[in-house]
């Protein structure tokens, strides 16, 4: 029992890199990204968003790791409005236009 806590003890003290090396690696716009492809992704691993646009609006899209359409329909807008996406649905109860 000794020799499990000592080792769980040792795996838990191991060195973090320092802030500086972790800094460097941080995500940075430059500039807003203005369509849905190079939004930026936020998730947990069970739920996740992509944020997009100038802010004027700001788009946000919400997804679920276990929900998901398999209808196929081809979208060619790179920046689909909601009623596009309704279009592409037809018969989902779930879909409704919020103004």
């Amino acid at each position: 029992m000794n020799l499990l806590i000592t080792i769980g003890l040792a795996c838990c003290s191991a060195a973090v890199p320092d802030r500086e090396l972790l800094d460097q690696h941080d995500p940075v716009w430059e500039v807003p990204p203005i369509n849905w492809l190079d939004g930026i992704p936020l998730a947990n691993g069970h739920i996740g968003a992509l944020v997009w646009g100038t802010g004027q609006p700001l788009r946000v899209t919400l997804d679920k790791y276990d929900a998901w359409e398999r209808r196929e329909y081809i979208l060619t807008d790179r920046d689909p409005t909601t009623s596009t996406v309704i279009r592409a649905a037809p018969g989902c109860r779930c879909l409704t236009t919020v103004r």
